[in-house]
């Protein structure tokens, strides 16, 4: 029995008939498509053990972050949590996440998950504060119909992405948005340093100057809205899907969306261009046991079932997500499903995560980026002198 969107907060406790009630956060409310596959996959689980009831409360994903902080700090924490890729091990130093080391050891299949999602849930003295739930990656999403109007392949390089983003814009036509809002520039751009060679330990060299010019050339040659400071990834669907721009830089959670009936456009997707080297930042989720649980036992139990193989490949499908497993590679089940998901996968093999000497200090990281981000974009400054200045915010965390 699941209670999506359920109110309030806390564990649930057990019942008279000793029925232990698990609770879940997660950020699939009802209008997101993965809410139905969860809730399905809950009420497969609980079928196979009535013994025990989970209720999942979805709180939306730009309110999620605040109602697990607020939560720890007044201990009321469900028994199971997802988190993303990038706060996990954040929570987990403050105490949001039981270290489940211990349970994955005897588990034993550690070593079927792919070492740089593994990762992102790995604490600095070892603990293991949640599983990989999900992978995903960016891709670039075209138009199909104005790259063929205009005499365009997708591209492939920076070079054919400039030429491409000039004709189409000549056309009259936004070419391209990316999702720069304040929590999401760090996941969008840091491809973009990536492909040039740069990294966040030397922001202000040539490479991340380079980079960061990407966006803001662009939106100087008015291929693309300075708006884009404030979009998110449903905005940029919203405004693909309508026809208003020709490319989009998105992710495999799209798909469904815009393979409704009620979205007219041609689409198809390619993977990022490349600059001196191909990449793609890698994203997920991750699940884990709340520190404050009265039913670690019971919640572990769950995430094992939730990770076995072909459980996982069933929620992979459904997530249109990438493998975060290394024994779901080679299912050609992905393509077969979704034929635009054969670039998403492709890019895979180029995905990089987050520096994993950040991790614990992501949020401070992603602000200072943003913030140089956002002073280029719309606020004019000189690209060297803000990326100095981010630099200069990320040394001072002792990193």
């Amino acid at each position: 029995m699941t209670a999506a969107a359920a109110c309030g907060g806390g564990q649930q406790g057990d019942s008279a008939d000793g029925t232990v009630t698990l609770e879940m956060w997660d950020w699939w409310v009802d209008a997101d498509p993965i809410a139905g596959v969860i809730d399905d996959l809950v009420e497969e689980y609980t079928d196979e053990n009535p013994d025990v009831e989970i209720v999942r409360r979805a709180i939306p994903y730009s309110d999620y972050p605040d109602a697990v902080i607020q939560g720890s700090l007044a201990r009321e924490l469900p028994d199971i949590l997802i988190s993303d890729v990038v706060d996990t091990i954040v929570w987990g130093n403050l105490g949001v996440f039981r270290d489940i080391s211990a349970e994955v050891e005897q588990w034993g299949q550690e070593d079927l998950y792919y070492e740089g999602r593994f990762d992102s849930v790995r604490g600095q003295e070892g603990e293991i504060f949640s599983l990989p739930n999900s992978s995903n990656t960016l891709g670039l999403y075209y138009d199909v119909d104005v790259l063929d109007e205009h005499d365009l392949d997708p591209p492939t390089t920076w070079e054919e992405f400039y030429d491409a983003a000039e004709t189409i814009s000549d056309g009259g036509q936004r070419a391209v948005i990316v999702a720069a809002d304040p929590s999401l520039t760090g996941y969008q751009w840091l491809p973009w340093l990536w492909q040039a060679g740069g990294s966040v330990d030397d922001l202000a060299s040539e490479a991340g100057v380079r980079a960061l010019n990407v966006w803001r050339d662009m939106i100087e040659t008015q291929a693309m809205t300075p708006d884009v400071v404030t979009y998110g990834h449903d905005d940029l669907r919203e405004q693909f899907a309508s026809g208003q721009v020709a490319m989009m830089v998105n992710g495999p959670w799209n798909l469904d969306a815009l393979s409704a009936d009620d979205v007219e456009i041609d689409w198809a997707v390619a993977p990022l261009p490349c600059d001196v080297e191909c990449a793609s930042q890698a994203g997920g989720e991750n699940i884990g046991v709340s520190a404050s649980t009265d039913h670690p036992e019971a919640a572990w139990s769950f995430i094992e079932w939730l990770q076995s193989r072909d459980v996982a490949l069933d929620w992979t499908l459904d997530h249109n997500s990438i493998p975060h497993r290394t024994d779901l590679e080679g299912e050609t089940v992905f393509v077969e499903k979704n034929p635009q998901m054969e670039a998403f996968l492709e890019q895979g093999a180029y995905m990089q995560a987050p520096p994993a000497e950040y991790i614990d200090v992501w949020p401070e990281v992603q602000e200072a980026l943003s913030e140089a981000i956002h002073a280029v974009l719309v606020g004019g400054a000189d690209t060297e002198q803000a990326l100095a200045d981010a630099a200069a915010q990320i040394e001072a965390l002792g990193r």
